[in-house]
């Protein structure tokens, strides 16, 4: 349920940046389209640069810290979006952004791995091909409609707390577990 809570929410503000981030940067910021479009190409080369590069850091700090800084680094990343007032604060928010859902994702497919283990892949494989759609789908039409009723900012600062929530809930199921886990990044 976690792994698809967090897939669901990866595939939505993917939706939400890839469909709203260049009409935020050339009808609110007046940037040139062209430097608007190379946004989401940095985001999508940082998120696939983290799906090859953490994997190592993934295991050494363990799967809640990863999570969670994950969270936080998605989190903060939003924040600079939804705040941003040029193209500079837009960019830099657009790299971290795809490297924090790399990151998130990255957690995803060893989770899905793990429980396909276990539960047997035909279980798992349903659950994985409806989630992702799904969030995408949601992230465009409720990102949409948020941006229709308090402008296109309004959903960065909403898709901040869910970030906010999703790391703050898995540390806190993770010490119901395990009370002695550690957290703090070494």
């Amino acid at each position: 349920q976690a792994a698809s809570t967090s897939e669901f929410l990866i595939q939505f503000c993917n939706a939400y940046f890839m469909t709203f981030i260049v009409p935020l940067a050339v009808a609110v910021l007046h940037v040139n389209t062209a430097i608007a479009s190379q946004f989401i190409t940095a985001q999508g080369m940082a998120f696939v640069f983290a799906l090859f590069a953490f994997g190592s850091l993934s295991a050494r700090w363990g799967e809640v810290r990863f999570i969670a800084v994950a969270c936080a680094v998605i989190s903060f990343a939003l924040l600079t979006m939804g705040m941003a007032n040029g193209s500079v604060l837009l960019m830099s928010g657009a790299i971290v952004l795809g490297a924090g859902l790399g990151m998130l994702q990255l957690s995803n497919l060893t989770a899905f791995g793990r429980i396909s283990a276990v539960e047997g892949r035909g279980r798992i494989a349903g659950v994985i091909a409806l989630v992702g759609p799904v969030g995408s789908l949601s992230g465009a039409i409720v990102g949409g409609v948020i941006a229709s009723f308090f402008g296109l900012r309004a959903m960065y600062f909403v898709l901040t707390t869910l970030f906010i929530l999703l790391g703050a809930v898995t540390v806190i199921r993770a010490l119901k577990v395990q009370p002695d886990i550690p957290l703090a990044l070494d």
